[in-house]
């Protein structure tokens, strides 16, 4: 990063990082309201074949996912006021700087993300795959249909693996970053 754009980086007024600070929390509140409003379009789809279909395996596939979405989201807005009480909380101390507190927005993430992700990898894997045999058994007409359905549902899965080691690579990258501009500051 040439000198120039980091010294104005680090000498804009903190109106500057305020706006955005609220830019960044509008953008994770609509992430979230997505993610709701996908969470809650799937578990209709769900109730609505456990209503459908009279099957053990398809209804208890279904419970299951319900129950991880309804952690999702709960996860989620966990997430978002655990945000903005970081906020706050760096505005009550008024000595906060934008690189300390985007280091700790940083390392809060991925104290979140890292255990957290794979267990809600490892719990999203079982939902879906009773419910997918169970539907296969309740409608054998369409069961090729599901099963390349529920091959589509674990190659999703599993690229998830390698999109999250990237993700995780680009936050140590930043974290990295960021420690050597408070070094070059201090």
């Amino acid at each position: 990063m040439p000198a120039d754009i980091r010294d104005l980086w680090q000498t804009q007024p903190t109106e500057a990082f305020r706006l955005s600070s609220e830019a960044f929390r509008k953008q994770t509140a609509r992430r979230n309201f997505d993610a709701l409003l996908a969470a809650v379009f799937l578990i209709c789809g769900f109730i609505g074949f456990m209503t459908l279909f009279d099957n053990l395996l398809l209804r208890a596939g279904s419970i299951l996912t319900i129950a991880i979405f309804v952690s999702w989201a709960h996860g989620a807005r966990a997430s978002e006021r655990a945000e903005r009480d970081a906020e706050r909380h760096a505005a009550e101390m008024g000595n906060v700087g934008s690189l300390e507190f985007h280091r700790g927005q940083l390392l809060r993430q991925r104290a979140l993300s890292g255990g957290r992700f794979w267990l809600r990898w490892l719990l999203m894997l079982p939902g879906p795959i009773l419910f997918f045999i169970g539907f296969a058994q309740a409608r054998p007409d369409v069961a090729p249909m599901i099963g390349f359905e529920l091959l589509t549902y674990l190659i999703i899965m599993f690229a998830m693996i390698p999109l999250r080691r990237r993700h995780i690579r680009h936050d140590e990258r930043r974290l990295e970053e960021l420690d050597r501009l408070q070094k070059e500051s201090a």
